[in-house]
């Protein structure tokens, strides 16, 4: 498949874990020559690739806060991207319940969009402050339910674990709420404390013992509440035969192409994988003098493929990988060894992840490297 992601990197404020490029510090003519500076990366990309027609599987539309624009904006983005939706399969928007209102969900789906990710991260108003979130519990409830009205029917939601003050009681109870509203995706994500956050100026520590019995819990209660635990982080409801999986983000599991537009975005065509500058004014500088803004750019050699492409392909917990007969003959001595610590399954060229070594992911993927 082929994947477009494009990054929105405006947010209303920064919160106490986030280390993402986003900047509360934006106005209309910004985002007015943001919005044409990804056209014109996307113009430029396609020349300098030789891809004749752009036709996307997916489309993913992150941040930052998507949501964030005005009406009028958002229909210049979704105008923009309707032109490469030939054989779409799915198209995503994050949103977050402060900046989404009932008009821009009509306009969302006025516009073909087949899913939305919410960024809930706790159903407690207290954790919520915590991490220095601009919504609360109610907002969410009310954005959840326009979008079931207005016929939505592919909602996922992010919940945090391990936010200071925060019990596996507590965590027990977040998640019993979510599963009663019942999204088709749910994706659970430890805190993790990233320098030059505020968390971090602070000093704030994770329990690494309790972060493993949240995520052990969210693993089985999902599970039994009858989610698939198909992605390290990620667990979808499968209805009527119809998976509730992210297409788009499969794309980067299974290591295959896409295009990243805006900035700190990044695309890998050709085995070359590139990354764009972070500052808008100089993103937008360097596509005005009609130049790619990339930062940085890296030609995968065919073992630095595999590798990836294995380490890739483990974080898909039930399907795992099938390696390739170089991949076989280049890592059987350390596969026989993950083996043999239960940290790997083997069957056939097959190999996925146990749920011992699903909690040592990190451990298993050194071995590939």
């Amino acid at each position: 498949m082929f994947g477009l992601y494009i990054h929105i990197p405006f947010c209303r404020q920064k919160c106490n874990y986030c280390n993402f490029i986003s900047s509360p510090e934006y106005n209309n003519n910004i985002i007015s020559e943001y919005l044409a500076c990804i056209d014109r990366e996307l113009l430029l990309k396609q020349s300098q690739s030789g891809i004749l027609d752009l036709k996307f599987d997916t489309i993913y539309i992150g941040g930052g806060t998507p949501s964030i624009f005005s009406e009028e904006q958002l229909v210049k983005l979704l105008m923009f991207i309707s032109q490469y939706t030939g054989i779409t399969r799915e198209i995503t928007v994050e949103t977050n319940p402060e900046s989404l209102t009932w008009e821009k969900l009509e306009l969302l789906v006025q516009f073909g969009i087949t899913r939305i990710s919410i960024g809930l991260q706790s159903f407690n108003d207290t954790h919520l402050k915590t991490l220095g979130r601009a919504h609360d519990t109610g907002q969410f409830r009310e954005m959840y339910r326009a979008a079931r009205q207005y016929g939505m029917n592919n909602i996922s939601v992010d919940l945090i674990y391990g936010i200071p003050g925060q019990s596996l009681q507590d965590w027990k109870g977040e998640l019993a709420e979510l599963v009663i509203l019942n999204p088709e995706h749910i994706s659970v994500y430890g805190l993790t404390i990233e320098e030059h956050t505020p968390f971090a100026n602070n000093k704030i520590a994770v329990n690494d013992d309790l972060l493993a019995d949240m995520y052990e819990h969210a693993i089985d209660y999902l599970a039994n509440s009858g989610y698939e635990h198909y992605e390290i982080s990620n667990f979808s409801k499968r209805t009527e035969g119809k998976s509730f999986q992210c297409l788009h983000n499969r794309i980067y599991w299974k290591n295959e192409q896409y295009i990243g537009l805006g900035t700190s975005a990044v695309s890998y065509l050709n085995n070359e994988r590139t990354k764009n500058l972070n500052a808008i004014s100089k993103y937008c500088d360097k596509l005005n003098a009609g130049q790619l803004p990339v930062q940085e750019k890296d030609v995968l050699t065919i073992p630095a493929k595999e590798s990836e492409t294995i380490i890739l392909g483990l974080r898909l917990v039930n399907d795992g990988i099938n390696l390739t007969d170089s991949q076989v003959n280049r890592f059987n001595d350390r596969i026989n060894e993950l083996v043999n610590d239960g940290l790997l399954i083997q069957s056939g060229t097959n190999i996925r992840l146990t749920k011992k070594g699903i909690l040592l992911s990190n451990h298993v993927f050194r071995a590939f490297l």
